[in-house]
């Protein structure tokens, strides 16, 4: 790492987002990051914000927006799920996406855990998908996350569960409840019913 890149990491600190800046990432800068389909209505974020059920942090370069990652929750609980997490491009290969971990398992250690869905390696539609998907997953692991024994399907998109231990490490009936709820409250229940689906899995 060249003496800049490691002077970038050290100067960065963390904050949490208010509501208005969690939209502007969201309506502004995530649709550099994840395709279209994948991008929720953004009426759909406000609602949530309002609500108490979506927050998000960034990590900051002086006053520049280095990464950020937005969460889901039901208001009151102690579980978040990641609903979209990147680092820009100015600021990748530099071990950013590790620090920004580190700093997120910081900035909720009062919260009992943090669940991420990675897309399914299997699933892959070809080689150069697949090993993407497994860097993904080793990158995740590598930074205390903890594959659990379940699987998802949301919207024709298979996922692996992962939950990083804050306060605890739920178990995987834990995890499959917390997830279960977070997504029937963010999309209620019809919508859950007709594009959620989850099962265990022998890892």
């Amino acid at each position: 790492m060249t003496d800049e890149k490691a002077g970038i990491k050290r100067d960065c600190h963390m904050k949490k987002l208010t509501a208005e800046q969690v939209l502007s990432v969201y309506t502004e800068v995530a649709k550099e990051h994840f395709p279209v389909a994948e991008l929720k209505p953004a009426a759909m974020v406000e609602k949530l914000l309002q609500e108490g059920a979506y927050e998000g942090l960034g990590l900051f370069y002086g006053e520049k927006l280095a990464a950020y990652a937005l969460f889901a929750q039901v208001p009151g609980r102690d579980v978040l799920l990641l609903d979209y997490y990147a680092v820009l491009a100015a600021y990748r290969n530099n071990g950013m996406g590790s620090l920004f971990l580190q700093k997120m398992k910081e900035c909720y250690s009062d919260r009992e855990a943090i669940l991420l869905e990675t897309e399914k390696p299997e699933a892959a539609e070809n080689k150069a998908e697949y090993v993407l998907r497994v860097r993904r997953n080793g990158f995740y692991k590598r930074n205390g996350a903890v594959l659990m024994k379940i699987c998802s399907r949301v919207y024709d998109v298979d996922f692996d569960i992962f939950a990083i231990p804050l306060a605890k490490m739920p178990s995987d009936k834990e995890t499959c409840q917390a997830y279960s709820e977070i997504y029937r409250y963010m999309l209620g229940e019809e919508n859950y019913g007709q594009h959620v689906s989850m099962e265990c899995v022998d890892n």
